[in-house]
């Protein structure tokens, strides 16, 4: 567990984010999900991700999977 806390803790502060609080199970879904908040966190006033010039109408209803919407 260590050395997945230290490998944790490395992505979030490469994201610039603080030290996570320890998990009592590392495992895919909880990094992932620990992950994906501090990546939205920092990128979060980033316009060019969220309305992509390149965006229609066919892509944007066809990406929603990324936060489990259909």
């Amino acid at each position: 567990p260590d050395a997945r806390r230290a490998t944790l803790d490395a992505a979030l502060a490469a994201l610039g984010s603080a030290p996570h609080r320890p998990l009592a199970r590392y495992d895919d879904h909880a990094t992932d999900a620990i992950l994906t908040a501090a990546w939205l966190r920092a990128n979060a006033k980033n316009a060019d991700f969220w309305c992509p010039r390149a965006m229609t109408s066919l892509i944007a209803a066809t990406e929603g999977w990324t936060f489990g919407v259909t």
